[in-house]
């Protein structure tokens, strides 16, 4: 998808029928799709733009959804990072907030930051079986 007026029409008349499903919808952007730009075209459609917290800024509202991407340099989300990632959730407040890792250690990752909030049971990530991982 392009940042065209006639993609931006397509993608406005798309996402207004999916919102009157009554659902949330998430909007995750990429090619042409600058951050900033995508950001300002999400809020005028009224749907939640996905975003990578370590590379651009999270939006403001009531919903954040955050995919974060090991690619690269970036390979796995170190201890470090997950702390980091934990300390940005805790400061959206009451912003209900869903993070999505596309990593091969996803699992784990993930259930890393859920005990790192306390939301989950308390697992490092040494001892986190890697059985879910091999059935995935």
């Amino acid at each position: 998808m392009r940042t065209g007026q006639r993609d931006r029409r397509r993608l406005a008349d798309y996402f207004g029928r999916l919102r009157e499903t009554g659902r949330t919808v998430v909007w995750v952007p990429d090619g042409l799709w600058r951050a900033d730009l995508a950001r300002r075209e999400a809020e005028r459609l009224g749907v939640v733009a996905a975003v990578d917290p370590f590379e651009d800024p999270v939006p403001p509202g009531g919903v954040a959804y955050l995919r974060l991407k090991a690619l690269g340099g970036r390979p796995r989300f170190s201890e470090g990072m997950l702390l980091d990632l934990a300390d940005a959730v805790e400061q959206m407040g009451d912003t209900e907030c869903f993070a999505v890792f596309e990593s091969p250690r996803a699992f784990r990752e993930a259930r890393r930051l859920a005990a790192l909030l306390g939301e989950g049971p308390e697992v490092s990530t040494a001892s986190v079986s890697d059985e879910a991982e091999q059935m995935g």
